[in-house]
């Protein structure tokens, strides 16, 4: 029978009356849960008041409006311009002098401590006292004893770029972009007598002077207490920027990170402790609030140390940025000093985390391009690192060819679960490697944990077209018993004008079969897709992507994607068509997701876990750029096959999309099929052939048959469907060993590759087809 007299006797045979069953949803593996936590409550926790020691010698503190810095040179306070503004513009305040009756007070260099929100600064007989808060702080001059009494005058240094003015009792420090109020002094003894004092500017900054009278009768502690706080006069917008989350199993918590812009010069990164379980933020902590500039952060964790650590380019232009690292415990939030991790010259850092339980000394992997100045080339490079915030061992070159623009480093955000034999251990790193300014391919090299990469070869890991900015998954297997692991590689590939998403499944040595993901998912094929993230939760690769619509917005997706095996190759078939996540408005934004696996899981159950994605929301009305977030609840099934061939749209707008799930057709009988984005309450029913083919409108069809050969139809009892008002139903118990054909059902063969698509009325008289999905069976 040809394939245009199936159509018509699938069309002639078709009666509303034959139906039976009822319709089904979509039954995704996936349920995206948006806003779990929205921008807004991402940049209020991030705006919370936060102290810091990093450990340069300083406390830092931060607030939404200024940030500040104590230590031996005094108080440096650093208003908060807007995220635009061109540079910082630092208030230094040292108290340089303090006479008491016109003799001079003896003051001791500075020795720091904190207590809670409050840093003192002792210089003997007396102390620099700061209490900092959310929006202001307040510098305290306590004198706890006076050699003598009489006119007490303060002395204070001022160093800034700012325009300085008297006000109100006190002093501005301002220019176009906004001010500084120094407020008016207040001395205040231990029974709580008061007075306003006078403050008057000098050469080198201003005095504080109080009368000889009231310092006569104070009785001590005598205290002077001015405020300091910001005004931003034209723009006060808050940009976030790059953003990474990693996930520890032992106090099930996710570490989201991200860069904020302080100005143009000065990005800091913000650690904020996320539980999945309660849904609410527990801990925001400082990875950096320094004024040096920290941006494209990346975090990973370590099973056996339950900590993360977090790592970033430091530094400002190309070529002079150097990665540095910091760890914070998993459990209590304390964070280890700074640390360098490599000198100038890196770019594009990535780090992974040792997945076992076994205790060892290299417990990260740190990965970076690295300029190499000698030979006008890019490098990759990398590096481990200990739980106690040391580099172990020397750094490993992965790629120093001479000539080589190897660029875009991503390692596995893990090297294995616990349960796993230590030499499981391990990560994959894939980069871009330029060929041409056109043209650019990926490679890939397996290291272990301990950074050797003895009996791993480099590999391609793609070759065609322009391919570049890679992201790699853990590794993913299910039993500890399996010999076969493989990676999920996502990247961008030019196809025509635009960019798609493309996944390749690797294993140590060797890559095929990149799938395109739009193709799969049927949807947007002719838009520009950006910026993929992968991450493995135990049963399906969970990948986050970039759209770059029409109107110049950047929106953020989530699809589902798992592989399927044959004797042949490994494929990839979607589990879930795609889900929106947010939207970047006119601006380009940023992906990242983590899962539980990517932290290690539970070593007894090995159970599938939730996922935090990430996206960026630039809203256009304030000019602010936020961080989102979104909890992905648990996968439930497997897919079965991989989509492919394309489908038309229907009245709908939109293409119907198909799936084959279950969970072992060897196993279990349990094979579903599931068709959505039908027209509601539409009746329709499954097609299967061991043939594919394309034939555009068959039989008068609007749509696309993707089978040839002999085509069965699923119209048995029970098997004709409606759509309902979801526009979707699911066929279950499809038995691979009664498929329809045209002379009766038929028994699959081990190693036969069959296709499946579904068939549907669309409005009046007409028809539309699918997508189709093909199965092996081993």
């Amino acid at each position: 029978m040809t394939t245009t007299a199936i159509l018509a006797a699938i069309a002639a045979s078709f009666c509303p009356s034959q139906t039976q069953g009822v319709p089904a949803g979509p039954g995704l593996s996936q349920a995206v849960l948006p806003g779990a936590l929205s921008p807004g409550d991402l940049a209020a926790a991030g705006g919370d008041l936060i102290l810091d020691e990093p450990g340069d010698g300083r406390t830092w503190a931060r607030g939404p409006r200024w940030k500040a810095s104590f230590g031996a040179e005094g108080l440096t306070y650093i208003p908060f311009f807007g995220s635009d503004a061109p540079q910082n513009y630092p208030v230094v305040l040292n108290l340089s002098d303090v006479t008491i009756a016109s003799e001079p007070l003896w003051l001791e260099s500075r020795e720091r401590s904190r207590l809670g929100e409050s840093v003192t600064l002792d210089r003997g007989s007396m102390s620099e006292v700061y209490h900092v808060a959310r929006d202001t702080v307040e510098q305290t001059f306590v004198f706890k004893e006076l050699p003598v009494r009489g006119e007490l005058v303060l002395e204070v240094d001022v160093q800034t770029e700012l325009q300085m003015a008297a006000k109100d009792g006190g002093f501005t420090f301002s220019n176009a972009l906004g001010e500084v109020r120094y407020g008016a002094a207040t001395a205040i003894d231990a029974e709580g007598r008061s007075l306003t004092l006078l403050q008057e500017s000098t050469a080198s900054g201003f005095r504080i002077v109080v009368p000889a009278d009231f310092v006569s009768q104070a009785k001590l502690p005598l205290v002077v207490d001015p405020i300091l706080d910001t005004f931003s006069v034209t723009n006060d917008t808050r940009r976030q920027s790059d953003m990474d989350v990693a996930y520890d199993p032992a106090n099930t918590k996710y570490q989201i990170v991200y860069s904020e812009f302080q100005s143009a010069t000065d990005l800091d990164v913000i650690a904020i402790s996320y539980s999945a379980i309660l849904g609410s933020v527990l801990q925001v902590a400082a990875i950096d609030v320094s004024s040096s500039s920290w941006t494209m952060p990346r975090n990973a964790s370590s099973y056996e140390e339950e900590q993360f650590l977090c790592v970033s380019l430091v530094g400002l232009g190309v070529g002079s940025r150097s990665v540095w690292g910091r760890t914070r415990d998993a459990d209590t939030g304390n964070g280890s000093p700074q640390f360098q991790i490599s000198g100038v010259g890196a770019e594009h850092v990535d780090v992974g985390g040792k997945g076992n339980e076994v205790a060892t000394v290299y417990d990260y992997m740190v990965v970076w391009q690295e300029t190499d100045g000698f030979n006008n080339d890019f490098d990759i490079v990398a590096q481990a690192v200990s739980g106690n915030a040391s580099l172990t061992g020397g750094r490993r070159i992965i790629d120093g060819d001479v000539g080589d623009l190897d660029r875009f480093p991503s390692i596995s955000k893990s090297s294995g679960q616990p349960g796993f034999a230590q030499e499981l251990q391990e990560y994959m790193i894939v980069w871009e490697r330029e060929v041409s300014p056109t043209n650019r391919n990926l490679r890939a090299q397996v290291i272990e944990y301990t950074g050797d990469m003895t009996g791993h070869s480099q590999f391609n890991a793609y070759t065609f077209s322009d391919s570049r900015r890679p992201d790699v998954s853990c590794w993913s297997r299910r039993n500890s018993f399996a010999l076969e692991r493989h990676w999920l590689v996502a990247f961008e590939r030019q196809v025509g004008a635009a960019y798609k998403i493309f996944t390749v499944v690797a294993v140590d040595g060797s890559a095929d079969n990149a799938r395109s993901v739009q193709t799969m998912q049927n949807l947007d094929v002719d838009a520009d897709h950006r910026d993929p993230h992968v991450a493995f939760n135990g049963q399906d690769f969970l990948l986050t992507y970039q759209t770059i619509e029409s109107n110049g917005d950047y929106t953020a997706y989530l699809t589902a994607l798992n592989v399927v095996h044959d004797d042949d190759e490994l494929r990839t078939g979607l589990t879930l068509r795609r889900e929106f996540l947010g939207t970047s408005e006119g601006a380009p934004g940023h992906v990242a997701i983590a899962s539980h696996w990517d932290g290690g899981n539970s070593a007894a159950s090995q159970e599938v876990g939730d996922a935090v994605a990430l996206w960026l929301d630039f809203d256009s009305s304030t000019g602010d750029t936020e961080v989102g977030a979104s909890l992905v609840e648990e996968v439930e099934i497997s897919v079965l096959g991989a989509q492919f061939c394309e489908g038309a749209l229907n009245s709908t707008g939109h293409a119907a999309w198909i799936t084959a799930r279950g969970f072992s057709w060897e196993t279990d009988a349990d094979i579903r099929l599931t068709c959505t984005e039908m027209p509601s309450n539409s009746f329709g029913h499954f097609l299967v052939s061991n043939v594919a083919g394309f034939v555009a409108n068959p039989g008068g069809s609007q749509g696309n048959l993707c089978l040839q050969g002999a085509v069965g139809r699923f119209n048995r009892s029970g098997e004709i469907m409606n759509s309902g008002s979801v526009g979707s139903f699911t066929l279950f118990g499809v038995d691979p060993m009664a498929l329809p054909s045209p002379t009766g059902p038929v028994s699959v063969q081990p190693g036969e590759t069959w296709y499946f698509q579904c068939w549907f009325r669309d409005i009046g008289p007409s028809s539309n087809f699918s997508n189709a999905v093909e199965m092996t069976f081993d």
